[in-house]
């Protein structure tokens, strides 16, 4: 199944495969600079190295690598209505 959520049409979800969770914002047009740099402060990245190059290509994002562990203990970190949209089971 493919999934594609969008917060006020100006965020969208990417995910990967299951087993790995991935925490990632596009950040579209519409969206300010400022809101933009907020939003990436607060969103963490989780994928392994190569979904994370495949993503960058593809969105022009910049992933870093990081551990779940770090994930669990950082997700309280995320904006509410931005976390309900990461976990789920998405896919490119």
């Amino acid at each position: 199944l493919k999934h594609r959520h969008s917060v006020n049409s100006c965020f969208q979800v990417l995910g990967v495969r299951v087993g790995v969770f991935l925490v990632a914002l596009y950040i579209g047009k519409q969206v300010s600079r400022t809101m933009a740099r907020i939003v990436f402060a607060k969103a963490i990245i989780l994928v392994t190295s190569r979904e994370a190059k495949k993503i960058s290509s593809s969105t022009g994002m910049q992933l870093t690598v990081k551990t779940s562990r770090l994930l669990q203990a950082r997700i309280s970190g995320i904006p509410k209505q931005i976390k309900e949209y990461c976990f789920a089971d998405f896919k490119l």
